[in-house]
């Protein structure tokens, strides 16, 4: 295995570890749908690093010579940060006081139970 490949591994590697974070992604508010909208410019920013680094001087073919190889990293970055910014879940989608709030019920009835049966 060479270091050419390295970048596809760890980009395998990242999407695994979000798979193993799945408990604490609050997917039961968000459909597929919708979560497969608020994710395409995360793919577009892997397939943009790949093609800037298969033609940049930095290992790959060098047809983007320094310091045009680094613009283009750069103006990738931002296009997909732009674009994530206009792709994410709308705030309202994901209501994160009424899950502290259940969080809290359970614990005040957890305490009240606890309290309860001592007096007994």
């Amino acid at each position: 295995m060479t270091y050419k490949h390295l970048d596809v591994i760890i980009y395998f590697l990242m999407f695994f570890f979000y798979l193993l974070s799945k408990k604490w992604v609050p997917v039961q508010e968000v459909n597929f749908k919708q979560q497969v909208k608020s994710v395409w410019w995360l793919l577009a920013f892997y397939l943009g690093l790949m093609i800037v680094s298969f033609l940049g001087s930095f290992g790959g073919i060098g047809l983007l010579k320094y310091p045009f190889d680094l613009v283009s990293v750069a103006f990738v970055a931002l296009l997909t940060f732009i674009w994530s910014q206009y792709s994410a879940l709308p705030e309202a989608s994901i209501d994160y006081d009424e899950v502290e709030d259940e969080v809290k019920n359970k614990s005040t009835v957890t305490i009240m139970d606890t309290k309860a049966g001592s007096q007994k």
